[in-house]
């Protein structure tokens, strides 16, 4: 069944839901294939079909990449087998992967960045995690002090800690929706990227002392 280019079924993976489920995958990040799937309004697709995709997505990167980044992304891929191996089983759908690379934009020259996102976006999700064990969440984490430009004057570590909640919970997409009230400081930040004053500014300089949370077994 061909109607157009952007809705043409592949299996029964159509063009459009897998560009939306990469889209949504790199605001959200690994295991939070059930936010996902609400994000990118899919019908066909289940939950267990997103989580291949998005195995399959960062799977083809690692492979563009020559392994170069294979310490960064390998906690992930194993947190992800440990919830989400059986999920071939349950899926409802079959993925051409050849059509999801050619389709999504995955080359090697995008591949590397997409992987750093998701490694900040698992920085930021293990942060939470960290905080909710020690009782802080949401109203005592407390991100790192770190320098570099921040998106309006004013700008503080509480705002850092809203805007990374929000983040969190709405991904890099949403999140400043829910956050930014100044529109000259908003227009900053649209300006500039949200990771460039959150994600990246924040958690690139996040210390690697503390303990691992508990791998996360959200959606099973």
């Amino acid at each position: 069944k061909k109607s157009s280019d952007s809705d043409v079924e592949v299996g029964t993976w159509s063009i459009k839901d897998m560009q939306a489920t990469k889209r949504f995958f790199g605001s959200y990040g690994f295991n939070r294939y059930e936010e996902i799937h609400s994000a990118a309004k899919l019908k066909a697709p289940n939950v267990d079909d997103v989580a291949v995709f998005c195995f399959e997505c960062v799977k083809r990167c690692c492979q563009l990449t020559n392994g170069s980044d294979a310490d960064l992304i390998k906690p992930l891929l194993e947190d992800h087998v440990k919830s989400w191996g059986g999920s071939r089983e349950k899926c409802a759908l079959v993925l051409n992967v050849g059509m999801m690379e050619k389709k999504c934009n995955i080359k090697e020259k995008t591949a590397r960045d997409f992987i750093k996102r998701l490694r900040n976006l698992a920085e930021l999700r293990d942060m939470i995690v960290i905080a909710e064990q020690r009782g802080g969440y949401p109203l005592k984490l407390t991100p790192p002090q770190v320098s570099g430009s921040k998106p309006c004057d004013g700008w503080t570590a509480g705002n850092d800690r809203e805007l990374l909640l929000a983040v969190y919970k709405y991904g890099l997409e949403g999140g400043p929706e829910h956050v930014f009230d100044d529109e000259s400081c908003w227009r900053e930040v649209r300006r500039e990227g949200v990771e460039g004053h959150s994600i990246k500014r924040i958690l690139s300089d996040l210390p690697h002392d503390q303990p691992p949370p508990t791998p996360s077994s959200e959606g099973r």
